[in-house]
């Protein structure tokens, strides 16, 4: 009969630990955080669209009241911190150097 080392006990109890840490993990990856991935792709689809789509409205309009112009900035500093940035840097500027009221007849 051999008698282990009390080390060796530890070992086992370590790579178990380790184990169950690392399946943890992987369910934490898998149930959370690729989902929210999935979701700030979308938010960021989603706030180009609606960026796009205000920028090309105002344009035909001819102005942007500051309120619009506010909250437009606002989405784009979010879009942005989404890591998406393009066209709609110019945009923004595009509306920022609109007239806040119509030009009057």
């Amino acid at each position: 009969m051999t008698i282990m080392p009390p080390w060796i006990k530890e070992l086992g109890d370590w790579i178990i630990w380790i184990g169950s840490v690392s399946a943890v993990l992987g369910v934490l990856y898998k149930c959370i955080i690729k989902p929210l991935r999935v979701i700030q792709a979308d938010t960021a689809d989603l706030l180009c669209d609606r960026l796009t789509q205000a920028h090309d409205y105002h344009m035909r309009k001819g102005y942007c009241s500051q309120g619009d112009k506010s909250r437009l900035c606002s989405m784009h500093q979010r879009y942005r911190c989404l890591g998406r940035n393009h066209l709609v840097d110019s945009f923004e500027q595009d509306l920022l150097d609109l007239p806040e009221e119509p030009a009057r007849k």
